[in-house]
């Protein structure tokens, strides 16, 4: 007997609660499959009846999956596209809950370690579509397009329930979420806005009243940092703004430099904010501390062009094309400077275009495109210089990935719409994947 026969033959076997004589001898003679089946027994009746959900909706349907294919299986309204990869063992995290448009599916499920790329699930699917997805422990936001304007939506992780956030005629985008307060451009009245969960209320927080004079506004618990027209650097320039949510003072971070364009912001949670600058001809990357009240460049001022930074307060991350401007890739720097001796490190080496990183503690995600055309999802663990993909290889990634705790989200056309898929990781990614050279 194989060890696939035998992972199919566990299942009968723990449904039935039957002997299975031939199953045993194998599981006796192999330490992996015998693992697996201790795993299994030492689990309560919710866990594994859980479990049989999955595997009998899913699992028993696909007859397992094939070596080196990418099929998508189907527990009830849930989607989990799962890739083999023999170069790896990946270990699936326990799944608590899982979301799904429309309707839940409650999973657990054990800690097995199979040759799998993490599972893939589709969080939400409409024959809209959604983009613009950010995340922030349980709550995604995103621009949702099915009505005739983009309003902005807000999707529950714990109660599995949607929220339409805006009701507005014009369109809403750009939203970012921090604890209960969802921050967004309105593009009508050129200004940024903030809700408040809890009360319903809708606060604008830029006041220039110009169209596209606010936006991209980013938040953390109590500051709210967006890009806007500055009178300081004329009509054409752009710089980057504070609001302090407890004091409502705004006040602009950016230095006066005349037609100056700043952008492509990020906040953490302790209050730094990066952003790019074109202050000195290219795009570099700029961190405010707002405690301190102190800028300083992270990124060499020299002349390739560095964009589109995020941050979790000790790493960023950005676009860099010092490779080319067809070849971006993703650099980092470790702000405190233990990693690198604090300089700037490359975090991706694709002959073609990387883009779209986020960062939470020791791991790096953005999205890589392919020699087919399509875009992954790739993940790099910081500690050990290693880099794996997160997503399954049929995948069109779209905008920027987003990292929240070990679960990432991106927006992904490979149905034909935009729709938001996410992945679960283990703490540390893969144990065993690819190095980046």
């Amino acid at each position: 007997m194989k060890c696939r026969e035998a992972e199919e033959r566990l299942w009968s076997a723990l449904d039935s609660k039957r002997d299975d004589p031939t199953l045993q001898e194998h599981i006796n003679s192999c330490p992996k499959c015998k693992n697996l089946w201790s795993e299994l027994v030492s689990q309560d009746d919710d866990l594994r009846n859980a479990f049989n959900q999955l595997r009998q909706g899913a699992i028993e349907r696909s007859k397992l999956i094939p070596e080196s294919e990418m099929h998508t299986v189907k527990a009830e309204t849930l989607d989990l596209s799962v890739s083999r990869n023999a170069e790896s063992q990946i270990q699936w995290l326990s799944l608590t809950r899982v979301a799904a448009y429309a309707g839940v599916l409650i999973v657990a499920a054990v800690v097995v370690t199979f040759s799998f790329m993490p599972p893939n699930f589709e969080v939400l699917s409409h024959e809209a579509d959604q983009r613009g997805v950010h995340l922030d422990g349980k709550f995604i936001v995103y621009e949702d397009y099915r009505g005739n304007n983009v309003d902005i939506f807000l999707y529950n992780l714990v109660t599995h329930k949607e929220h339409q956030v805006t009701f507005d005629l014009t369109n809403q985008r750009r939203p970012m979420v921090s604890d209960n307060l969802v921050v967004y451009t309105d593009e009508d009245s050129g200004s940024v806005k903030l809700f408040d969960l809890d009360n319903g209320t809708d606060t604008q927080i830029s006041t220039t009243g110009l169209s596209g004079a606010a936006d991209r506004g980013v938040i953390n618990s109590t500051n709210v940092v967006y890009q806007a027209i500055s009178p300081a650097r004329g009509v054409s320039g752009k710089g980057i703004f504070h609001y302090d949510m407890d004091t409502t003072v705004v006040k602009e971070l950016t230095p006066v430099y005349l037609r100056a364009q700043a952008g492509g912001l990020d906040i953490a949670p302790d209050g730094t904010v990066v952003y790019h600058d074109n202050r000195f001809g290219k795009d570099n990357i700029f961190v405010y501390d707002l405690i301190r009240d102190v800028e300083t460049p992270a990124t060499s001022l020299d002349s390739v062009s560095q964009r589109s930074p995020s941050t979790d307060g000790t790493f960023v991350v950005w676009n860099d094309d010092r490779a080319g401007t067809s070849n971006t890739d993703i650099w980092a720097k470790d702000l405190s400077g233990k990693i690198n001796n604090g300089k700037e490190f490359q975090v991706s080496t694709n002959p073609l275009e990387d883009e779209g990183s986020d960062v939470e503690g020791n791991l790096i995600v953005w999205r890589s495109q392919q020699p087919a055309g399509n875009w992954v999802v790739m993940g790099y663990e910081i500690s050990s210089k290693r880099a794996f993909q997160i997503s399954g290889d049929k995948a069109l990634a779209q905008g920027r990935v987003k990292i929240s705790g070990n679960a990432v989200v991106w927006v992904d056309n490979q149905e034909g719409d935009s729709d938001i898929y996410g992945a679960i990781l283990t703490g540390s990614g893969p144990p065993d994947p690819k190095p980046i050279q």
